[in-house]
């Protein structure tokens, strides 16, 4: 029977097998894809409609003004 420690030497980790396990498994990696291509386009929404909504105050208070002119 060989020494204990060759034995252990031999015997791969629990560190290094979860390791392997990570490395090789697949599993959810479309999942993170298309929730990181959700945030994206969601960001851009945001971006856009706070752009928008902007616009739109400037162009609904010119309107506004031209009107409260108008009538004095």
């Amino acid at each position: 029977m060989p020494p204990v420690t060759t034995q252990i030497a031999k015997r791969p980790s629990r560190a290094s097998t979860l390791i392997a396990n990570w490395r090789t498994n697949t599993k959810g990696s479309t999942a993170i894809e298309y929730s990181l291509i959700a945030a994206l386009i969601a960001i851009g929404i945001i971006g856009g409609v706070t752009n928008l909504a902007g616009s739109a105050t400037t162009g609904w208070n010119g309107i506004a003004n031209k009107a409260g002119n108008a009538m004095k």
